[in-house]
């Protein structure tokens, strides 16, 4: 914002922040690895990759197994900033850091982007940045 800052913008962008502040609400997922149950913040998954009957789930806290589908994955994260960059892959788009050709850097992985998806992902990722 730039100043002088009048009353209608001010209230206008707050609401902006205060429905996106919303939107990243906390929610978790339970998770399990060889070490127990874990409960993790669906804000530090990165990316989850489709590998047979299970998904990966790549976080910060570690890598995590579960059978499941991409469908199930996408039910789960219903409201969080995620979008699948290929038939096989989910991403955290607060962890995007380029958009390429054919390839999403994303938490420091190289994941494939199809060009089916490319133009959905991207307007997911700005319409995420507030770019519309």
């Amino acid at each position: 914002m730039v100043k002088p800052v009048g009353y209608f913008n001010f209230v206008q962008k707050l609401e902006k922040a205060m429905r996106a502040a919303e939107k990243r609400g906390a929610q978790f997922l339970m998770l399990s690895n060889g070490d127990g149950l874990y409960r993790i913040p669906a804000s530090d998954v990165l990316y989850i990759e489709k590998d047979r009957n299970y998904l990966v789930y790549h976080t910060r806290q570690g890598v995590f197994q579960a059978r499941g589908t991409m469908q199930e994955a996408r039910e789960r994260l219903r409201g969080q900033p995620f979008s699948e960059c290929s038939s096989g892959c989910l991403v955290n788009l607060d962890r995007v850091e380029r958009i390429g050709k054919d390839s999403v850097l994303a938490a420091g992985a190289e994941l494939p982007l199809s060009r089916r998806m490319k133009k959905a992902f991207t307007q997911d990722y700005m319409d995420f940045l507030g770019g519309g």
